[in-house]
């Protein structure tokens, strides 16, 4: 490797950045199919609702993982 991180480090944040990807993407293309089909409130409620979900879970893993 000869990086400053070992190999089961490299996979951990590579996993979490793929899937944050993807995640990020498919919210993104929902979003955008929402407002070309002109449900507004629709696109709004699940971009928002999408957001408030990701923050608390988040800060609920950050919690967990402290104990």
């Amino acid at each position: 490797m000869g990086g400053w991180l070992t190999e089961p480090w490299v996979t951990v944040i590579g996993t979490g950045v793929t899937g944050g990807f993807t995640t990020f993407s498919t919210a993104s293309l929902e979003a955008v199919r929402l407002l070309s089909d002109r449900r507004w409130t629709a696109a709004v409620v699940d971009s928002l609702g999408t957001l408030v979900g990701a923050v608390a879970f988040a800060s609920l893993g950050i919690l967990l993982a402290r104990g």
